[in-house]
């Protein structure tokens, strides 16, 4: 038997066919995402996020990040892109454990509309929605906007809870 030619594609195999033609079918339900995963600019939003709203959003939340990130790139005047990229370049070496007291003293001296940004960023990420014109929102994500998780004790209308009739129970303040 010839040795096979790695150049000739009369000499491939049937595996190596059927492999082939298996990454050409599964590339497009690839989410695009994937291939940011490393992105820094994503990573740096998500610490800043991080940072501003007091809950840490780590690699899981990506593509939420990349959602949330285009939708305010999508909507801010030339103003707040100047304001949003101040607030990155100023947050970018802040630490993560960033206690609330120095969160709010390095808030405090920022110039008026890169606290804006801030606290624009901290309220898209926990209403999931974010506005577009004077009183018009879209929402990017009901069910993962972080107010359900801030408030532990409820839960998005939409998701299931416990077992049936949980709801009419008291809360006790226990999860």
């Amino acid at each position: 038997m010839d040795e096979l030619d790695e150049k000739n594609p009369k000499n491939q195999s049937r595996r190596d066919f059927v492999v082939g033609s298996a990454v050409v079918l599964l590339a497009p339900s690839i989410p695009v995402n994937v291939a940011f995963a490393n992105s820094p600019r994503i990573e740096l939003f998500l610490k800043i996020s991080s940072i501003l709203t007091g809950i840490e959003l780590d690699k899981s939340y990506i593509q939420l990040g990349e959602m949330i990130l285009d939708a305010i790139e999508k909507y801010e005047t030339k103003q707040e892109k100047q304001n949003r990229l101040s607030l990155f370049s100023q947050f970018e070496k802040t630490p993560l454990s960033l206690s609330q007291k120095d969160l709010q003293s390095l808030l405090e001296n920022v110039e008026k509309g890169i606290l804006a940004q801030a606290q624009k960023i901290a309220r898209v990420w926990y209403t999931g929605r974010i506005e577009t014109e004077k009183n018009k929102f879209v929402v990017i994500s009901y069910d993962d906007a972080l107010v359900w998780q801030a408030c532990d004790f409820t839960k998005p209308p939409t998701t299931c809870g416990g077992p049936f009739g949980y709801w009419q129970h008291p809360y006790s303040g226990k999860t």
